[in-house]
């Protein structure tokens, strides 16, 4: 997500983030309290805990930047990476240590569980502060998350800009994912309360129990979310010139007859009519600098191409596809290949120009792939196409 997405919604980049950043956590209680192995506790053992102090800031400035449909960075918001500074601070004397030193700690945890209270990592913050001051954190983001999205103000009353559909849905996506962290926090907390609290807890005390099974489900969740809710990368789009649309930007652009059984005026899966859409503005403006401009007939064209000649950004046209157009950018940009390959067969001298150049005209990279999609399309080769529908082509093929 971190790699492929931020290209599309760079809203992405702070949910993959906290998502990184929270999974050290999860590796470190396993290679420590679980596995108890000596390695990976020497590499996993408090190294990471400065980017623990992010998962806060991530998951707050990935809500607010949905909201808001951009990244914006603010003075005050370098007052979120205070905790994480401290931190690191403390723990420079402990990062700059050999990995010999590292081991004899994981070899003093694994003889007792309990030897970290006496000798702290973090020369700033106590071992068993920093325990219950983590969590505690991330709960408080978590509530700060909740409420800017529930104090964000109706759609219906003063943000028509912003499809109703998907801001239901990232409302209760975001909403989800930050009740998802929050039992993850407080099952976190009450396991550092129960080590603070215990005088000489054991490593199966710390394993058992409900807590650890809510802090393993809850953490499940978010990744299972992203994998069967795709649509959740798309963020929450707003159409910033839907106010400033004019009635002869309502006139749609045709696309290829392939798409007259999804024609953009129909209903769309939501039940939602597209002239009720904001980004049907969009739509129509994209479909008409696909019929004007001909950008397809560059084989080097592509989605983010299309973002910088509407200069949108690029998420707002997954929706466009996905929502209103009901088909992917690929089918759509074959489509248009396809049409311009059958008008250049049907109009144009073919004694004095090849089919693989009709090929190379349309946009298709190799003639092999002209040749395929065109047979795939069509239902037949482009020689027997020509010899149809142009005169010019009786018997040369």
């Amino acid at each position: 997500m971190l790699a492929y997405n931020w290209r599309i919604n760079r809203n992405s980049v702070f949910l993959s983030l906290l998502i990184l950043f929270y999974s050290t956590y999860v590796i470190t209680y396993y290679t420590t309290i679980v596995q108890q192995s000596r390695f990976w506790i020497a590499i996993t053992y408090a190294n990471p805990s400065p980017l623990w102090y992010l998962t806060g800031p991530c998951l707050y400035f990935y809500v607010r930047s949905n909201l808001e449909d951009q990244i914006r960075f603010r003075k005050s918001d370098i007052l979120h990476l205070i905790p994480f500074l401290i931190c690191l601070i403390g723990m420079v004397p402990y990062l700059i240590t050999s990995f010999d030193f590292k081991l004899s700690v994981a070899d003093d945890i694994i003889r007792d569980i309990n030897s970290p209270r006496d000798h702290s990592p973090n020369w700033i913050i106590p071992f068993q502060t920093g325990l219950i001051l983590r969590p505690s954190v991330m709960i408080v983001y978590c509530v700060l998350s909740i409420f800017s999205v529930l104090r964000f103000p109706d759609v219906k009353e003063r943000f028509r800009a912003i499809p109703e559909n998907q801001w239901r849905f990232s409302r209760n996506w975001m909403l989800l994912l930050s009740v998802v962290f929050i039992l993850a926090s407080i099952s976190s907390l009450l396991i550092s309360i129960q080590y603070n609290v215990t005088e000489k807890i054991t490593v199966r005390q710390m394993n058992a129990g409900a807590i650890s099974l809510i802090l393993s489900i809850s953490l499940l969740m978010t990744p299972v979310l992203l994998i069967v809710f795709p649509q959740i990368l798309y963020g929450l789009p707003r159409n910033i010139n839907l106010l400033n649309r004019r009635t002869e930007d309502k006139q749609i652009a045709m696309a290829p007859d392939v798409f007259s059984e999804q024609n953009i005026a129909a209903r769309y899966a939501a039940g939602q009519a597209p002239d009720e859409d904001p980004f049907i503005e969009l739509s129509h403006r994209m479909l008409k600098t696909m019929e004007e401009q001909k950008p397809y007939l560059n084989p080097e064209f592509s989605l983010y191409d299309l973002a910088d000649l509407l200069d949108v950004p690029k998420h707002h046209l997954y929706y466009c596809f996905q929502n209103i157009l009901h088909t992917k950018f690929t089918r759509l940009r074959t489509a248009y290949r396809i049409e311009y390959s059958k008008q250049l067969l049907a109009n144009t001298d073919l004694r004095k120009i090849t089919l693989d150049a009709v090929g190379q005209q349309s946009g298709f990279a190799s003639n092999s792939g002209f040749y395929n999609t065109f047979k795939a399309e069509v239902g037949c080769s482009p020689g027997a196409y020509a010899e149809k529908h142009n005169s010019t082509a009786k018997g040369l093929f």
